[in-house]
C-alpha cells in the first residue's frame, strides 16, 4: 500500500492505523494519536490534514486493500463474495458534514430514524481459521447524503464497477503480487511529449503577442485618462479655481463635488446637507457600548492628506 501515498503521508497513515488498532476508547482522529502514543510528539493538525488535504484516494486505497485480502485470506480459485451495506454513524452538531436525519436500521422503537452520517460500505466475505463463521471485511466506503443525485444503490454500483474493473485488470494473477496502481493520470505513450525547450519556445511565441496587445491598450487608455483629466481641470479652474488648491482635493474629487452640487441646488441648504448629498457625512455605526461614526471615503482621503501636508 505504500505506493498509494507519498512518503510523509504514508508515515502518518501507518501511525493512524497503529493508533486505531491500539485505541481502546473512542476511535477519533485525536484518539488514534493517543493510541499510537504520539500526542506529545505530533500536532493534531498533522492527523487532521491527512484526511482533509493529503494527496491520496480512498477508492484506490480500498482497491489495494481488497487485493491484499484476496491474496492473503482467500485460496486460489475461491469464489469472491462481495457484500454491500449502508451504515448510519450517529453524529451530533451543526457543523458535521453530511449529517442529517435519515433511516437507521439498527434503531429501536417504532420510528427507525437517527441523525448522523450514512456510509455505503463494500466488504469481502472471508473465512478465518480462528472464527467459526464467515467474516465480512470492509474495503471501500463512500458518504451518502440526502437529496443528492446519486442514491445508495447507485453509489454501491459505482464502487462495484470500479472494483470489478481492477479485478479484471489483475486477471488470473490476482492471488499473486499486486500490480502497481497509478494514483495520478499518465500520458498515453502514443502521444510523444515535446522537449522542454520546444515547449518553452511555443509558450513564449503565444504569450508575446498577447502582452503586446495588452501594453498597447494600457498606453491608449492612459492617454485617454490624461486627456480627460486635463479637460476636467480646465473646467474646474473656470468654475471653482480655489477648490484645487485645497490639500487632498484632486481633479476627480473636485469634479464629483461640483457635479453633485450643480444637479441638486434645491437640496443644498447647509454644509451638513451638502456633506450628506456627496456621501461624505459621517454615518452612525455603533455596536453595543462602542460609539463610532466613520466618515465617507472622499472626506477621509482629504483628511489624511491634510494631516500629512506641512
Amino acid at each position: 500500500m505504500r505506493g498509494n501515498f507519498t512518503t510523509p503521508t504514508f508515515r502518518t497513515f501507518a501511525a493512524l492505523v497503529t493508533g486505531l488498532i491500539a485505541q481502546t476508547g473512542r476511535c477519533t482522529v485525536t484518539g488514534m494519536l493517543t493510541g499510537a502514543g504520539l500526542t506529545r510528539a505530533w500536532s493534531h493538525d498533522r492527523a487532521h490534514a491527512f484526511f482533509s488535504r493529503a494527496p491520496w484516494s480512498p477508492d484506490i486505497l480500498g482497491i489495494s486493500l481488497s487485493h491484499l485480502v484476496v491474496r492473503r485470506l482467500l485460496p486460489a480459485g475461491a469464489v469472491l463474495t462481495v457484500v454491500v451495506d449502508d451504515t448510519l454513524f450517529k453524529r451530533r452538531g451543526k457543523k458535521v458534514f453530511g449529517a442529517a436525519w435519515q433511516h437507521d436500521g439498527a434503531a429501536t422503537g417504532p420510528t427507525p430514524v437517527g441523525r448522523g452520517t450514512c456510509f455505503v460500505v463494500i466488504g469481502l466475505v472471508v473465512e478465518l481459521p480462528f472464527v467459526a463463521r464467515p467474516v465480512c471485511l470492509p474495503v471501500m466506503a463512500r458518504l451518502w447524503r440526502p437529496k443528492q443525485e446519486l442514491g445508495k444503490v447507485d453509489i454501491a454500483a459505482s464502487m462495484l464497477r470500479l472494483l470489478a474493473a481492477w479485478r479484471r485488470r489483475q486477471g488470473p494473477a490476482a492471488t499473486g503480487p499486486l500490480m502497481p496502481m497509478p494514483t495520478r493520470p499518465r500520458c498515453s505513450p502514443a502521444v510523444p511529449r515535446a522537449p522542454r525547450s520546444t515547449a518553452t519556445a511555443r509558450s513564449r511565441q503565444s504569450v508575446k503577442p498577447a502582452l503586446k496587445r495588452l501594453a498597447r491598450r494600457y498606453r491608449h487608455l492612459s492617454e485617454e485618462i490624461a486627456d480627460a483629466d486635463a479637460d476636467l481641470r480646465v473646467l474646474i479652474a473656470r468654475t471653482a479655481p480655489g477648490l484645487l488648491t485645497l490639500p487632498g482635493v484632486g481633479t476627480e474629487t473636485a469634479g464629483q463635488l461640483l457635479v453633485t452640487a450643480r444637479d441638486n441646488p434645491d437640496r443644498l441648504v447647509s454644509e451638513a446637507s451638502f456633506a450628506r448629498l456627496c456621501a461624505t457625512a459621517s454615518v452612525p455605526a455603533s455596536s453595543g457600548r462602542t460609539d463610532r461614526r466613520p466618515h465617507g471615503l472622499t472626506i477621509y482621503r482629504s483628511f489624511r492628506v491634510t494631516l500629512r501636508s506641512p
